[in-house]
């Protein structure tokens, strides 16, 4: 049956944060191993996108910190990188903490058809494009709430409208349910029950607090509409490009150093070679161990030795400060360079 397909004149996803995830995710019925490899790859876009060099896409990743982000035990962690690593869509490395115990995990994402390592794309936000896998898009809004959703055909039936979503080049259009319903690999009766859901407001149980879960979708005689999160209508975001208020690569090597000094709170000692000291005092921001963690403002990069986290300083400065986008980035360091230096007043 021919689906007619009722278009708008928007963008798709404008106005959101989005990354490629592979198409295999809609076969783990929104499951576990599902939640994760989306949410690995959402970690994998923004590695590639920020990084300086093209070798493979590797990352440290917490196990704990995952299981918390999405409300499942430590074991369930670990069951689901094994599911995906028979499906050829990540394989890891698993390291030992201070103490002794398993805590960082090593990740590199795959191509699925092939098991081989993808390859870093700098300045791009389509990885997976760039290495010819079969994608779609998600943002990552959608992912802080599936995040949330306890239940597995809740989340199938949510990441099989977003695939349809990109099959139809549009948040709003139509779809005959039978074809939904077999996207999303859910029996009939746990698919209407997800529909509801989907399209009501939820508070649900996260750890030890109550979560609200918005309306995020409606479906209507044949006719599905992703809805926005943050208005429970049609989305009328406007596209997010906005003019960054300095350009990164004008920066000097000493503006660098005064900036993450500023926010790190320590000082760095630059070696013959361009590159930090590491010392027994300087942690590294992602795997937090000791001594292995150096940087290069004149080239503006930074590398862990123990995860092998590295890539641009921007990216770094990201992640340091917790800020969503590059040009809130830009906003937050030439903030630091407009303000004063303190200078120590001899006694």
């Amino acid at each position: 049956m021919n689906r007619r397909i009722k278009r708008i004149d928007r963008d798709l996803f404008q106005g959101y944060r989005t990354f490629e995830c592979p198409v295999e995710v809609l076969s783990l019925r929104g499951k576990i191993p599902a939640l994760l490899a989306l949410n690995l790859f959402l970690r994998a876009c923004n590695r590639s996108e920020h990084s300086n060099f093209e070798g493979r896409v590797r990352f440290p990743a917490l196990d704990a910190s995952l299981a918390r982000k999405m409300n499942v035990n430590l074991s369930s962690i670990g069951s689901a990188y094994r599911c995906l690593e028979r499906r050829k869509l990540v394989t890891r490395t698993r390291n030992r903490s201070i103490a002794g115990e398993y805590g960082t995990t090593e990740v590199s994402v795959c191509n699925p058809r092939t098991g081989q390592t993808l390859l870093n794309s700098p300045d791009r936000a389509d990885l997976l494009t760039a290495n010819t896998v079969s994608s779609f898009e998600v943002p990552v809004e959608y992912l802080e709430h599936l995040n949330h959703i306890p239940q597995s055909s809740a989340r199938a039936v949510l990441i099989a409208a977003i695939y349809l979503a990109n099959e139809a080049q549009a948040e709003t259009f139509d779809v005959a349910r039978c074809h939904w319903r077999k996207t999303s690999s859910v029996c009939e009766k746990s698919f209407n029950h997800a529909v509801k859901m989907l399209g009501k407001v939820q508070r649900v149980q996260h750890g030890k607090k109550k979560i609200k879960v918005p309306k995020l979708l409606r479906y209507n005689g044949g006719t599905l509409i992703l809805l926005d999160p943050q208005t429970g209508k049609p989305s009328q975001r406007e596209p997010l490009h906005r003019k960054m208020s300095i350009d990164f690569e004008l920066m000097s090597a000493s503006d660098w150093e005064r900036v993450i000094s500023e926010v790190r709170k320590e000082e760095f000692f630059t070696k013959a070679n361009g590159w930090t000291s590491t010392t027994k005092h300087n942690f590294c921001p992602f795997c937090h161990y000791p001594a292995c963690f150096n940087l290069n403002f004149a080239e503006q990069a930074f590398h862990c030795f123990k995860c092998h986290e590295g890539g641009k300083l921007g990216f770094l400065l990201k992640h340091l400060t917790g800020l969503n986008t590059m040009p809130e980035v830009a906003d937050y360091i030439v903030q630091i360079l407009r303000s004063p230096i303190e200078t120590e007043v001899a006694v």
